[in-house]
Parts: C-alpha cells; sequence; structure tokens
C-alpha cells in the first residue's frame, strides 16, 4: 500500500512539473503548439519517468529512510529519463527541443527532492 502512495505522489508531482513547463512554453507562443502535441508529450514524460523510477526502485529508499541512497537514485532517474526523453524527441522530431526538454526533466526532478 505504502507503495502505491509513493509511486503516485512521484507521478503527481512529474505531471505538475511537465504541466507548468509545457504551459509556459504554450503562453510564449500559443499558435505554434497545439494541444494534441502537447498532451501526447506530457504522456511519454511521465511514462519514461514512471518507468525508469520503477527500475531504480525508490521506494525502498524512501522506506528505508536513507536519504543519501534517495537522492541518489533521484538524481540517476533524473538523467536516464531526461537522456530517455532527448532521444524520443530526436527521434520523433517533436516541436519541443532539447532546452524544454531539459527544463521539464529538472523541474520533475526539483519537484520529487526530499524536505
Amino acid at each position: 500500500m505504502l507503495r502505491r502512495i509513493l509511486a503516485i505522489c512521484d507521478l503527481s508531482a512529474v505531471t505538475v512539473a511537465w504541466v507548468a513547463v509545457l504551459f509556459v512554453r504554450w503562453l510564449g507562443d500559443p499558435s505554434s503548439h497545439g494541444a494534441v502535441p502537447s498532451g501526447t508529450w506530457l504522456f511519454v514524460a511521465v511514462g519514461v519517468t514512471a518507468t525508469v523510477l520503477s527500475r531504480e526502485q525508490l521506494y525502498l529508499s524512501r522506506v528505508l529512510d536513507i536519504r543519501a541512497v534517495e537522492v541518489q537514485r533521484l538524481g540517476r532517474s533524473t538523467l536516464l529519463a531526461g537522456f530517455a526523453l532527448i532521444a524520443i524527441d530526436r527521434l520523433v522530431g517533436a516541436p519541443l527541443g532539447w532546452a524544454t526538454v531539459v527544463t521539464g526533466t529538472l523541474a520533475s526532478h526539483a519537484s520529487r527532492l526530499p524536505n
């Protein structure tokens, strides 16, 4: 049960961070980006991050309350998700660019750091 709660909290934080980054980007130039590519990218970004977080077994370090391990796993998951999302962005020719991907990845990392 605790594992599910931690996973839901992580995914919520990642979703909020990416929505904020995509919204700010849309505010900068609303005519160049449609809702469908942004929505699709949001789904991909959250899915990739969820997969990486699951692989890193972040919940174990949180349950054991080992902060150094938690921060290390968060950093590693951020790097892996960021590289994967940059590769996906380049492969599919998404209109985001690496700067937006890096900003979204770092925002999602910051939203999951321990208090």
